[in-house]
């Protein structure tokens, strides 16, 4: 599904690197039944992709991270 909106080889890699990118490619599956346009993928995907790297490098675990999330 990726491949649909990402041309370069190295960008969908990133994205399938991701911890969250299981559910990024859900979100992208589900922005495409929905109708969205193609420019809301080239804005949303790497959001999200931004918020993983933030998550996996952040001093942030676990449950004090679902509190910021209420």
């Amino acid at each position: 599904m990726l491949e649909h909106y990402f041309v370069r080889p190295s960008t969908i890699d990133r994205i399938r690197a991701s911890w969250l990118a299981p559910q990024i490619e859900q979100y992208v599956e589900w922005m495409e039944a929905q109708g969205y346009h193609q420019r809301n993928f080239f804005r949303r995907v790497p959001i999200l992709c931004h918020f993983a790297d933030f998550r996996a490098t952040a001093w942030v675990h676990g449950s004090r991270f679902c509190f910021f999330l209420r």
